[in-house]
């Protein structure tokens, strides 16, 4: 490693050298995507010539011709000892770049080694946008043109930085529906449980761990959880995913016939914070398939250290879902994966008892009077009424079908009232 050589070894390495001079310049449009899942990059030869080298195949090949190995030139020692503070999220890109930089400093002279350096373009780095979606995306030219074209939302979602925050008032509203849905007590606690749990340490964001909801059909799951996120504020991004048998819900890639952004993006547009709420119904319902695995890609989202940098395929750039909650409804709770129920909390809802069942078809009434606009004394439901809602429940132990019949009984009469 000093700047006399053999004639032999001279011009081989000069020929590399050529190599890498000739092919710097047609690396340039592929630096953002070198720099995938990075923290900070603190010094030039890291971030322009070995990226570029690891990536590059010409260039890989003009270095491999000698086994990689550092010297222990004190310029080498001191430019291994910078790159040893890189940390990188993905430990697959950390290993091509040590790699790499290895053979630099195997095969070049520390003034090859500089002329590297200047042969290979610059990046201007931008400073991070804390709180965004999208990870360092700051503007349309970020991303691939493909995504550009089909996408119209793409300044929109980089102006979305808020969150939803949770608050003594919106607690308080959603504790109080215990009484609205009696059946459902436990896993209104359980969840807000987290939030005061959040916020106790003083995080007032509003966010509930990956919780799996298991009950029979119809009794009222999915109108739960939309009651509780309505009362703290937020309202939640719903999907079925009842018969789905591939992950495009997660994303197809700009460009296909199929190309749509996935349900946290969409979300994220949807109530305009980072931290949205997302409620797959029916979990238990989808099926296997080999065009991608709704599970598979729910334990990447689940994690919090994955969800971190999670790759969206229809923007192809990483994206944080760190901050957003996921609630799973289901039916049978043995039709989800192990791996993905042990990263949940999983709460028990049972249907109504026979005592429940007046006080949850008094809400459906009053619910019913809000979407009328009507005093709820306007819409009387009498005891006979009661009685008939109640024994179809016992025979059908569906809320949604009781939900239908009051709402049958009360239009009747008011059919019937008579008219001035």
């Amino acid at each position: 490693m000093n700047d006399t050589h053999k004639p032999d070894e001279e011009d081989e390495r000069q020929a590399a050298l050529e190599l890498i001079k000739q092919y710097s310049s047609h690396v340039k449009d592929g630096f953002d995507d070198l720099f995938e899942g990075w923290d900070h990059i603190d010094i030039a030869l890291v971030r322009d010539a070995i990226i570029g080298s690891a990536t590059k195949s010409e260039i890989r090949d003009a270095l491999s011709w000698k086994n990689p190995d550092k010297s222990d030139e004190p310029w080498c020692v001191d430019t291994y000892a910078q790159f040893s503070k890189v940390r990188f999220r993905d430990r697959h890109v950390g290993a091509r770049a040590d790699t790499a930089l290895r053979r630099c400093l195997a095969v070049l002279s520390q003034s090859e080694f500089e002329a590297l350096k200047k042969a290979m373009p610059r990046i201007e780095e931008k400073p991070a946008r804390p709180g965004t979606y999208l990870i360092d995306v700051h503007s349309e030219d970020d991303l691939p043109r493909t995504v550009s074209k089909e996408f119209e939302d793409i300044d929109a979602l980089l102006q979305i930085r808020d969150t939803t925050k949770a608050g003594s008032a919106g607690l308080k509203a959603a504790k109080a529906l215990s009484e609205k849905f009696p059946n459902a007590a436990d896993v209104i606690y359980g969840l807000l449980s987290e939030v005061r749990h959040s916020m106790s340490f003083g995080d007032d964001t509003l966010k509930f761990r990956p919780t799996i909801i298991v009950g029979k059909p119809g009794i009222g799951k999915t109108t739960v959880v939309r009651a509780l996120c309505g009362a703290l504020g937020v309202e939640p991004y719903i999907v079925s995913v009842a018969g789905h048998s591939d992950a495009n819900i997660f994303g197809v890639s700009a460009g296909w016939s199929t190309a749509m952004p996935s349900i946290m993006t969409i979300a994220v547009l949807r109530q305009k914070v980072t931290n949205p709420v997302l409620v797959l119904d029916e979990i238990d319902k989808v099926r296997p398939s080999h065009n991608g695995d709704i599970f598979a890609s729910l334990l990447s989202l689940t994690e919090p250290v994955d969800a971190r940098t999670y790759r969206d395929k229809f923007l192809t750039v990483n994206t944080d879902c760190s901050k957003m909650s996921w609630v799973f409804t289901a039916n049978d709770l043995s039709k989800i994966p192990e791996p993905l129920k042990d990263r949940c909390v999983v709460y028990k809802m049972h249907a109504p008892s026979q005592d429940q069942l007046p006080q949850i078809i008094r809400s459906m009434r009053d619910d019913y009077a809000r979407e009328r606009k009507v005093d709820p004394r306007f819409m009387p439901l009498f005891p006979d009424d009661y009685q008939v809602i109640a024994h179809d429940f016992q025979k059908r132990s569906s809320l949604r079908r009781s939900r239908e019949m009051m709402r049958l009984l009360v239009n009747m009469r008011q059919s019937n009232l008579p008219r001035a």
